[in-house]
């Protein structure tokens, strides 16, 4: 069941069996600085009024790129704030295997792991909740 549903320029996030869920929109392809903090903005807001730290999954769907400005403002704190993990799901093969080796190499602020299929990605999640 969706809770605390929030509905946004760029996405729909909800909490659901103690696990955040965004979806991105389809018509966003390169995630911008302003849609970065919307994005954290909605989680927030979709977390509920009681503070608590949660496993999120974002779809990705066709955002495929992120421009430098986000790209710093994810290299901050603010971001990963009550998140304990995030799964990320791409069905673009090649945009999940660049972004699973970017993984690899540069550790994230909390466990991060990209799959094709959102079930695998729930499953992954479980063991954060």
């Amino acid at each position: 069941m969706k809770e605390n549903y929030v509905k946004s320029d760029y996405s729909e996030t909800w909490l659901e069996n103690d696990i955040i869920i965004q979806a991105i929109n389809l018509t966003v392809n390169e995630v911008s600085l302003v849609m970065a903090k919307q994005f954290v903005s909605d989680r927030k807001e979709a977390s509920g009024s009681v503070e608590r730290i949660v496993p999120v999954l974002v779809i990705v769907n066709n955002a495929v790129n992120i421009n430098k400005d986000a790209k710093e403002y994810y290299e901050l704190e603010e971001p990963y704030v009550n998140i304990r993990a995030i799964a990320m799901v791409m069905d673009n093969y090649i945009a999940s295997f660049v972004a699973n080796l970017v993984f690899k190499i540069k550790k994230n602020r909390v466990p991060t792991e990209v799959f094709n299929n959102r079930d695998k990605a729930l499953k992954w999640l479980e063991k954060y909740k």
